[in-house]
């Protein structure tokens, strides 16, 4: 997931939105140190990432499996 971001990332103008969905899985990151599986916590790690990147701002929606939508800097 992380490396599919950054390689798409360099590609979208600024201005320019990207939208990944299921960035909630099921709810599952919200509560990481009970559901520790292998996607979930790759996941978790995928949206700290892009919270942290100051290359672009985000919002997450918390509808169904959540999506969050990047507009990229």
């Amino acid at each position: 997931m992380e490396e599919y971001y950054e390689m798409l990332l360099p590609y979208v103008r600024k201005g320019g939105l990207i939208v990944i969905d299921n960035v909630l899985w099921g709810r599952k990151v919200l509560d990481t140190e009970r559901y520790h599986d292998c996607d979930t916590m790759l996941i978790d790690s995928f949206n700290k990432k892009v919270e942290k990147d100051e290359r672009v701002e985000n919002v997450m929606i918390g509808m169904r499996d959540g999506l969050m939508v990047c507009s990229v800097l």
